[in-house]
């Protein structure tokens, strides 16, 4: 018995590190980065760990590594800071026998594609995947090399389809060319192939036992009568072009390759391979493998870094001898890392999972998972996909980043403005338990004002850019309850040297535009929301990113002690209670939709029929700029009461004075040229049905504050602050003044002074309920009446006063202690007086 308990308790413990305990409420998260081998973070850990507490977060990112020693050290400092943790493990050892051997991020950082063989060009081989990100490749025919050989379905390949080359119809020639984007770029060409690959460096210098491993998947059958056993059927050459300087060579370098018959240039596949295939009616996987070493001898490899390798090009082609007929259905790419995670058997499956249990036991059980290799690209999708179903089979979550690769670059349909789509090729390849996206979209190039020739206007960069990934994020999750919803907020800027000094790609957010980013995922139910990022360094003169810590770099090795940046800091330092408190609230709500809500004379986004409101709309205000984008989502709570999350985008103008565009803006001079734009008023007109339900009194209440906003015709104002944000519940209400006889059988929260008029009759029905709020009072002076069989809440220093006629039924008062009850009523009048009205 002794011991049963003890392995209860010791599973019971378990499970409490499996799951963090500050971000549970709801997640507020940031890049914090910090590690103990980098000095400056091991001197400063307590002091970072010190302002992210501060500035309102429950969890960050940080990093691990092979010679990490105080890993549970920095864990407990975060738990006494009330912090969560995301480790981004990049331990490695090459030895198989190591748990570095299983570390997360270089696991996730290596390359895999399955490159469908029956994709020539743009059209459809499937119906619409001519405009399906998943399938962004194509063997293209180029001036080098033409294919032999069409598209033909079979059932039984990957796709449903193959590519065919038939004898007798075809000429001898390429089956597979070269690889190229499906679609071309904005200047009309279609990019070839290869640095969407990256992976780790293994076994330096040289690389042993580590390979690029090529798979072709195909079907021989038909073959000439008078074919020999030597005879070549295939020749399989791989080739790939240097890139150099944005540019590749003009002829490419052809790559030794192992197979099992040798290793050569020109592996071929002969009449006798064919036959001695255990059944020849089946497809053939032939398999060659590329050392590491090749490829870097051939410049076809580079190193931005001491980790990781980035590949520049390469072509699995294929020619096609005309002697046979040949189904090919597709060509699978893998680094070895790749290979190694496809192959994994269940032993290697559990390695990966005791490393990953192993660094969660060193935390106060506030560790919430593993932060993935970051903002993959085509090749590391199905190495994340691997990990991710790893991993969640012991309840321990995966995350990484997803950026917007290649939106503004590869063009689908140029007239409908459509572009390669990375985040929904993440989302239908991936299939990520924890989505995160990470759209930056305060960039250089875009205006703060409208009408600007040839700047896209800032809003509407939001609208495509943000708003739409932020709304696929939301319906992804909903379809499944087990996925959650994490953005990634822009938070920074990038400062650089020049002449003059700019904003490089990212400017700093002013400070409402950067209140409005960090409100904006709560108008789509975000689960939580991370900040990129926590703490940056820069020059010792002020160069480099911008964020809520700024260290300068003094001299080498030496930095200055962290310096707030007045306009993040104090952005973030505003927002992050409100996002917590909205935040938990939206947790338990139902999504419905969303809209960016305009001016009266533009355009109306549909209104849910669940919200109970007949229209909204944005008072335009003649003498700004521009007026509207106030974000609005819709949500239910479980009663299916209404509620409204709205965000003010318009944050700030933008002023020119002495520099032209935003981008030129130093980081000191942001009050003149970016001053703030006033409150917006949302206005609001309810529908037959919200008055059914909530009778004529209705308005909305801000559970961050307790406020209530007060209608009365069915219609009204919300003003809205620039970057502002409200979460506004609809309740029944009651005027400031009552007047004649009005009957309560719901729920009505007050804040204010209610008070009756004389001869006015107030009855509470028994299952009617009123919610008195901190600071409200409800007044029954001595010529009027309440009656009293429901319920009345009274929080805070609320009161309520009855010196007029009482009459009480099965009633209750719930106090917290601090209100005040006065209740001195009238004395009890006859029939006839009440009949007559004698006092």
């Amino acid at each position: 018995m002794k011991r049963f308990v003890l392995i209860a308790a010791m599973f019971v413990l378990l499970m409490m590190q499996l799951e963090a305990k500050y971000s549970d409420e709801y997640l507020i998260g940031t890049y914090s980065f910090l590690n103990n081998t980098f000095p400056f973070f091991a001197q400063n850990r307590e002091l970072l760990s010190h302002w992210m507490q501060e500035m309102g977060y429950n969890s960050n990112i940080i990093e691990t590594r092979k010679d990490d020693q105080e890993l549970a050290t920095l864990l407990r400092i975060m738990d006494e800071h009330g912090l969560d943790a995301w480790i981004t493990d990049r331990g490695y050892s090459p030895d198989p026998e190591s748990e570095f051997h299983y570390a997360i991020a270089p696991l996730s950082t290596s390359s895999q594609y399955i490159f469908e063989a029956e994709y020539l060009d743009e059209r459809d081989v499937n119906p619409g995947d001519g405009k399906d990100s998943r399938f962004w490749y194509a063997f293209r025919n180029d001036g080098a090399i033409e294919r032999i050989g069409r598209v033909h379905k079979d059932p039984e390949a990957s796709n449903g389809h193959i590519w065919m080359a038939s004898r007798g119809r075809d000429n001898a020639g390429y089956a597979l060319g070269d690889l190229r984007y499906r679609w071309p770029n904005i200047y009309g060409s279609y990019v070839r192939m290869g640095r969407e690959f990256n992976h780790y460096q293994i076994n330096p210098p040289d690389h042993e036992d580590a390979y690029y491993w090529i798979t072709y998947r195909f079907r021989i059958s038909n073959v000439d009568p008078n074919t020999k056993a030597g005879d070549p059927l295939l020749r399989f050459e791989v080739a790939g072009y240097e890139l150099s300087e944005g540019s590749y060579a003009s002829r490419a370098k052809v790559i030794r390759a192992a197979s099992e018959n040798n290793i050569s240039s020109q592996n071929l596949y002969r009449y006798q391979d064919y036959q001695q295939s255990k059944d020849t009616n089946e497809y053939v996987e032939y398999v060659l493998k590329i050392p590491y070493k090749e490829l870097l001898d051939a410049n076809l490899l580079q190193r931005p870094d001491n980790r990781i390798f980035v590949l520049s090009n390469l072509n699995p082609r294929l020619w096609w001898y005309g002697n046979c007929d040949l189904e090919l259905d597709y060509v699978k790419v893998q680094d070895q890392f790749a290979y190694e995670l496809v192959n994994a058997d269940a032993e290697y499956k559990q390695k990966i999972i005791t490393r990953a249990q192993n660094l969660i036991r060193q935390g106060q059980g506030n560790v919430s998972g593993f932060y993935a290799f970051d903002e993959p690209l085509q090749g590391q999708i199905p190495s994340y996909k691997i990990l991710d179903h790893i991993l969640a089979e012991k309840d321990i979550n995966l995350m990484t980043a997803t950026y917007d690769y290649q939106s503004s670059n590869i063009v689908i349909d140029a007239n409908k403005g459509i572009f390669y789509d990375h985040l929904d090729h993440f989302i239908n390849e991936a299939q990520p338990l924890i989505f995160a996206p990470d759209i930056y979209p305060v960039r250089s190039g875009y205006s703060f004002m409208p009408g600007v020739k040839d700047r896209e206007f800032l809003q509407d960069v939001w609208e495509y850019k943000l708003i739409r990934v932020y709304e696929a994020g939301i319906r992804y999750r909903l379809q499944d309850p087990s996925r959650r919803f994490y953005p990634i907020v822009q938070a920074f800027g990038r400062w650089a040297k020049g002449n003059p000094d700019f904003w490089i790609t990212w400017i700093r957010p002013p400070y409402a535009t950067q209140k409005a980013l960090l409100y904006l995922p709560l108008v789509y139910q975000a689960d939580g929301i991370f900040h990129y990022r926590l703490q940056s360094f820069q020059s010792s003169d002020g160069y480099g990113d911008y964020v809520g810590l700024n260290t300068h770099l003094l001299s080498p090795g030496i930095y200055s002690t962290p310096e707030t940046d007045p306009i993040t800091m104090n952005a973030i330092l505003h927002s992050n209670p409100k996002v917590k408190r909205y935040g938990a609230i939206i947790k338990e709500l139902t999504w419905v939709d969303a809209a960016t809500i305009m001016g009266e004379s533009e355009k109306r986004s549909e209104i849910p029929a669940s919200s109970l409101i007949e229209d909204i709309y944005v008072l335009e205000q003649p003498n700004a700029p521009y007026s509207g984008y106030i974000q609005c989502g819709y949500y239910l709570d479980e009663d299916k009461v209404p509620y409204l999350m709205l965000v003010n985008r318009r944050g700030n103008y933008f002023t020119p004075f002495e520099v032209e565009t935003e981008n030129l803006v130093p980081p000191e001079a942001y009050a003149e040229h970016f001053p703030q734009a006033d409150p917006q008023t949302l206005m609001i007109k309810f529908n037959k049905s919200a008055q059914k339900r909530f009778g004529e009194y209705i308005g909305f209440c801000d559970p961050m504050d307790g406020s209530i906003l007060y209608y009365d015709k069915m219609q009204g104002a919300i003003e809205i602050p620039a970057g502002e944000a409200r979460l506004l519940k609809m309740v029944q209400t009651l005027p400031s003044i009552l007047e004649g006889k009005v009957n309560l059988t719901g729920e009505r929260e007050i804040t204010g002074s209610v008070t009756l008029a004389k001869n006015a009759n107030l009855s509470l029905d028994k299952n009617g309920k009123i919610t008195l709020l901190p600071g409200a009072s409800l007044i029954v002076p001595k010529d009027a009446t309440i009656t009293l069989a429901g319920e009345i809440i009274l929080l805070g220093d609320s009161q309520i006063i009855i010196e007029g006629y009482l009459k009480e039924k099965e009633h209750k008062f719930i106090n917290d202690g601090k209100a005040t009850i006065i209740i001195n009523p009238q004395p009890k009048r006859s029939f006839w007086k009440r009949l007559f009205g004698i006092e």
